[in-house]
């Protein structure tokens, strides 16, 4: 996308695009697992169409641990391709082992990637050590700046604020996505960062975002901007103006919808929520199976009384 920087990263390494709203995209999938361009294409309308700095393809949300690495590449691509100069792009990467994660990382970057969204590997415990290892043989290799992204729900490994300190400012390591869910584990980030080392803290937890961001979050890259981007962004806007209390009830909002798609089951849930909306097909990464009609039928009543844009109360 944009040209290189002397230190051969996209941009500035001082992560200007890691503030505000960013979205964890979903990714829409035809029946027989194939990405579905048109799909795709209302969707990015739908979230480009706010205040928004990022999108972030391939993560969590977007069933990236499910999709071929030729799949991922090809949405980061498409992504980028769409998006051009007017966003950046961050895409999450899928590996346990270091060649596997520079694998994609290389694939990422010639697709047009400014950065990459990087979790440490899952499946064997893991203390702060080996993580801040992990990263540091991947910072000496990779061909983008690295977003850490803590997510000890999936991953059982937590990031410690000790890595966070060793790391932030270090050439590459451009900030971190918590979604832990742990208001006082991320107070314990943001208090490892100095304030004037540029490296971004942001939240991941769509039902967190008034408290992280009054602690100091950036911002966040939040599922929940799939499907009320006017929301989140809403949200930011005033805490940023200083109308807390309108941010405050914005917040309860936003609260209610996230709860209502984790009730049908998310993250798949949130692609039957911009299903519901009109954006794409509901199909999921494989092998997960579609959430039941009973199921979306309880989603759309909940979301279309919610007043979620595009979403009726009837099938």
């Amino acid at each position: 996308m944009a040209e290189q920087t002397p230190a051969a990263f996209p941009r500035t390494p001082g992560a200007d695009f890691l503030t505000g709203a960013i979205v964890a995209l979903a990714t829409p999938l035809t029946e027989d697992g194939k990405l579905d361009p048109l799909g795709l294409e209302r969707l990015l309308e739908r979230v480009a169409a706010h205040p928004i700095s990022a999108i972030s393809p391939t993560g969590t949300t977007g069933e990236g641990p499910l999709l071929a690495r030729r799949l991922r590449v090809e949405v980061a691509g498409s992504v980028a391709a769409a998006v051009g100069d007017r966003l950046a792009v961050i895409p999450g990467v899928v590996a346990t082992n270091l060649e596997e994660a520079l694998a994609d990382l290389d694939a990422y970057a010639g697709a047009g990637a400014d950065a990459a969204l990087v979790s440490p590997p899952f499946y064997y415990p893991l203390v702060p050590g080996d993580v801040e290892a992990w990263y540091r043989r991947l910072l000496a290799s990779s061909p983008l700046p690295l977003v850490l992204y803590n997510i000890p729900q999936m991953t059982k490994v937590q990031i410690a604020p000790e890595v966070v300190t060793a790391l932030a400012g270090e050439a590459g390591a451009i900030g971190l996505k918590d979604s832990g869910g742990d208001l006082e584990h991320f107070s314990r980030l943001l208090a490892a960062v100095a304030p004037e080392t540029p490296f971004s803290l942001l939240t991941g937890t769509d039902t967190m975002l008034v408290p992280s961001v009054q602690l100091g979050a950036a911002g966040t890259i939040a599922a929940s901007l799939n499907l009320v981007p006017e929301l989140g962004t809403s949200i930011l806007a005033h805490l940023a103006a200083g109308d807390t209390a309108v941010a405050v009830a914005e917040q309860r909002r936003l609260l209610a919808i996230v709860d209502a798609v984790r009730r049908a089951g998310a993250p798949r849930a949130w692609k039957l929520a911009v299903a519901l909306a009109g954006v794409c097909e509901q199909w999921p990464a494989a092998p997960q199976q579609p959430i039941s009609p009973r199921a979306a039928e309880a989603l759309r009543a909940e979301l279309a009384q919610l007043g979620v844009a595009g979403v009726t109360g009837v099938s």
